[in-house]
């Protein structure tokens, strides 16, 4: 028996320190000297695997000072604690003078971009909404003579717009125009950039977390804010003494030099900024009645490891329904069939609803569709009845049988933090208005398809929580947390793309799919890998477009919104509500059918062209119906030649056979 960074007990095996080293633009270095040193002596550190890794695999816990030397860049110093088990400590090396921040204690340089900053919105609910902030920032832009700056779409989805300001730039200038757009009531917030990458950025508020040490009380606390200018907003409780505070400062570089001067305060453990950062979800653009084409569930023998659950318990088949499994996202269509009913105990399958960006008791607002497909691939019921008779509704979740927290995101780390304590059950001790009371039981289990804080080593904040979670949660047995490796076929060994996955308490889960043969588990290419990743999970093969087209191309089926009308979605048919036959071939490429009957069909409907497990079955959407020939035109061609006689159905667009990315194997292995 070991503890805890927490002061926990627990088991723990063989001990590893992992030193990661890169410089400020993320390339690995691999000819440093690293040093470590503890009371037993000096050793040097060897790199391992070319990629900017130096490793002690049999070090005894206790105290040690690292110390890391590259030419060209500034050195870097530390003082860790080795805990029994993974010990994973990134290092950062920037050029001789260059700006830095903390993430707990790890110093991430940067490059300053005085001439750009940052305003906050509210995140879009949808294309219009998005449509209309794009407006509104130009109008502001004008009227403070600035230019807009071209960002990914993932920037603007985030309700986060670029400005860039004209001509020579001073510090004072800058702070002139953040104060500026923070007096402008469309204006949530405003601030400089310390990361912008074309579809991530992070924004520097004036906000701070602390962590003083064990011991300090309330006199230390009420010194640092006389001493430094702070106000303090929260305790999170369930953390010990960690606070997050505000500065009478408005946002600028200079909060930076600040709170690195208030990191070395001898009570302080860690002070970092409490950051916005734009989040990435792994969507790709692109049973139950659909359970056949669920080629993913016999890929990971969930049938036979079903069969295995019912041979113990019937009522356990598809999962415990004493088991709650959380999905972070952006938010859960609570009405739809595969989450609207109940478990094998008579429990309601949707336990909790939350939304932290509009901080209400609900998901009523949903940005996409990726929350509500990354819920049912988890726990989409089993065995539901549709509205047509006899027939079971849709899609099966892999624990389908356990119950469901909706959750849609929201808000800079605090909040983040927030949200992670609250739905595992614990204190979060927030003064967030309308913050929801603690629950009981809180999640076993919780998954995120997103990227959070790109760019950076995971916060001292977020060690902090993903800490008590995995020792506290759950009755100290500890919540199992599922984050997603990310899409960009990127090692994850060199970058800091996935710092929340990355952290040795949290699974990393990759994608794989199948190989043409329609039998070989083979990585996906767009899936980002490394070894900080645990686990590999079925998803769809091609990045874009994403079609399921077997044995070319695979992706999965999910349920989606109701009467979704994303254009990037390929709708397909949950539940037979209308069937016809074929009255003639149609070869591959065709755009139209010649049906028995159209009735109950109607344009923008979902068609299934085939029956749901049968070779060269499809999804596509109608386009148009002819009533007088009885032809249905569908939005594209045909993949395959169908004969005459071959079975269509149609029905609303409240399923999709496109889904995947690190977003569908995730939840799939949450699932698990």
């Amino acid at each position: 028996m070991s503890m805890s960074k927490n002061g926990k007990e627990q088991k723990q095996p063989k001990t590893t320190l992992t030193i990661r080293l890169t410089d400020h633009q993320y390339q690995p270095i691999n000819d440093a000297e690293v040093t470590l040193e503890s009371g037993a002596g000096r050793k040097r550190l060897k790199p391992f695997d070319g990629k900017g890794g130096y490793r002690e695999t049999d070090i005894s816990p206790g105290e040690y000072h690292i110390t890391v030397e590259a030419q060209g860049f500034a050195g870097d110093d530390r003082q860790v604690q080795v805990h029994p088990g993974r010990n994973d400590q990134p290092f950062l090396l920037g050029k001789e003078g260059m700006p830095f921040y903390y993430r707990e204690k790890v110093k991430v340089p940067f490059e300053p971009m005085w001439n750009l900053v940052a305003l906050v919105m509210p995140e879009p609910s949808g294309p219009e909404e998005m449509e209309r902030q794009v407006s509104m920032v130009r109008r502001i832009a004008d009227e403070l003579r600035l230019e807009v700056s071209e960002t990914g779409i993932n920037i603007t989805r985030n309700g986060i717009h670029v400005l860039r300001i004209p001509g020579t730039v001073s510090p004072e200038r800058q702070r002139e125009v953040i104060e500026a757009l923070r007096r402008n009531p469309e204006v949530t917030e405003a601030g400089p950039l310390l990361k912008l990458f074309k579809e991530n950025a992070s924004i520097l508020i004036n906000e701070l977390v602390i962590r003083l040490r064990k011991g300090a009380g309330d006199d230390h606390l009420r010194r640092l804010a006389q001493a430094y200018g702070f106000e303090v907003q929260q305790r999170f409780t369930a953390l010990g003494n960690v606070y997050r505070v505000a500065l009478k400062l408005p946002p600028s570089y200079e909060i930076l030099e600040l709170c690195n001067r208030l990191a070395q305060e001898e009570v302080v453990e860690y002070a970092e900024p409490n950051l916005i950062h734009t989040v990435e979800e792994d969507a790709i653009t692109p049973a139950d009645f659909l359970f056949p084409e669920q080629w993913d569930h016999r890929l990971i023998r969930t049938p036979d490891a079903w069969q295995v659950l019912h041979d113990i318990n019937a009522d356990r088949t598809f999962g415990n329904p004493g088991i709650v499994i959380a999905v972070v996202d952006s938010g859960v269509d609570a009405q739809h069939p595969e989450f609207n009913g109940t478990l094998s105990n008579g429990a309601a399958k949707i336990y909790q609803l939350f939304d932290f960006s509009q901080m209400v008791a609900n998901n009523n607002t949903l940005t996409s569709n990726h929350g509500t497909c990354c819920a049912s691939a988890v726990t989409a019921l089993a065995n539901n009845t549709s509205a047509v008779a006899g027939v079971s509704e849709g899609v099966c979740g892999v624990a389908g049988n356990c119950r469901l927290i909706g959750i849609r995101r929201g808000g800079n780390e605090a909040r983040y933090a927030e949200m992670y304590l609250w739905a595992a059950g614990l204190d979060a001790g927030s003064t967030t208005a309308n913050f929801p009371a603690q629950i009981n039981p809180g999640a076993d289990i919780i998954t995120n398809s997103f990227g959070f804080s790109v760019g950076s080593p995971i916060s001292g904040l977020m060690s902090d929580t993903f800490d008590t979670l995995t020792d506290d949660g759950r009755g100290g047995s500890g919540v199992l947390l599922f984050f997603s490796a990310g899409n960009a076929n990127s090692d994850l060994d060199i970058t800091f793309a996935r710092p929340w996955g990355m952290y040795e308490r949290c699974f990393s889960v990759s994608a794989s799919t199948l190989d043409q043969d329609g039998t070989s588990e083979i990585k996906a290419a767009y899936s980002s890998f490394g070894s900080v990743v645990e686990f590999c999970a079925p998803s769809n093969s091609n990045w874009a477009p994403v079609v399921h087209d077997p044995p070319g191309e695979w992706a999965a089926f999910t349920a989606t919104i109701r009467n979704d009308t994303a254009s990037n979605i390929d709708p397909t048919v949950g539940r037979p509500t209308n069937q016809t036959t074929m009255l003639a071939q149609a070869a591959a490429g065709a755009t139209v059918l010649n049906v028995a009957s159209v009735a109950g069909m109607a344009a923008g409907q979902a068609v299934l062209v085939g029956t749901p497990g049968d070779a060269g079955t499809e999804s596509h959407r109608i386009s148009s119906i002819n009533a007088t020939t009885n032809r249905i035109t569908l939005n594209r061609g045909l993949f395959n030649t169908h004969p005459a006689g071959t079975a269509v159905f149609s029905a609303q667009r409240d399923y999709r056979s496109n889904f995947g990315g690190t977003s569908h194997a995730t939840p799939l292995a949450a699932g698990v």
